[in-house]
């Protein structure tokens, strides 16, 4: 696959990609399916701090996304849907696990606590404003994340966050990067309705 390809270009822009048109990805050609966690508005959003029982020690206290690597065989969707229900412990997991779209492919991300590089396929959970409410509340009330604790923060606050690269574990913030510059492209018909 070519660097930072979309799977489905037709469908990139309004981030709609129905379950069954997912591109079939092989396991080998990606190291990690995560999900960027927003409310259907797009002003919130979730994310996972490393807490200090993960193992990789420079990765403790920094934000990733939530999502993780596929075993053996397993697609970049089924991949996510499982380490989802593995991580959060939530009541709206159903609603947030059928919100997902595939959004994009990264490949040659430098990693961090070693040499080399990884590709991720990312996709987008969107889920309705008063279901991310009740998420946000569970989530950072302590009880919910596996490897770590949870962190809502506002557009505002997520570009703050993105200045600071050494907050995001696993070089994770050049891919929320492009997720707000995607945000901030306005269409023809978004800017007629203004």
């Amino acid at each position: 696959m070519d660097r930072d390809k979309d799977l489905n270009q037709e469908n990139c822009d309004s981030d709609r990609v129905l379950l069954s048109e997912i591109a079939e990805v092989d396991s080998n050609d990606f190291t990690a399916s995560l999900a960027i966690i927003s409310n259907i508005s797009r002003t919130n959003f979730l994310f996972q701090r490393k807490d200090s029982t993960y193992p990789i020690e420079e990765m403790r206290g920094r934000l990733c996304l939530f999502g993780g690597a596929p075993n053996e065989g397993e697609s970049p969707l089924l991949a996510l849907q499982r380490e989802l229900h593995e991580e959060l412990n939530t009541s709206v997991i159903s609603e947030l696990i059928n919100s997902i779209v595939q959004w994009r492919y990264f490949s040659a991300l430098p990693t961090v606590s070693q040499p080399g590089t990884y590709s991720l396929v990312v996709s987008i959970a969107s889920i309705e404003d008063t279901l991310f409410e009740r998420f946000a509340d569970e989530m950072t009330s302590g009880h919910v994340i596996l490897e770590g604790e949870g962190v809502c923060l506002t557009y505002e606050g997520l570009k703050v966050r993105l200045a600071k690269p050494d907050s995001w574990a696993f070089s994770q913030d050049k891919v929320v990067a492009a997720f707000i510059e995607n945000l901030n492209k306005v269409t023809p018909s978004e800017e007629d309705a203004s």
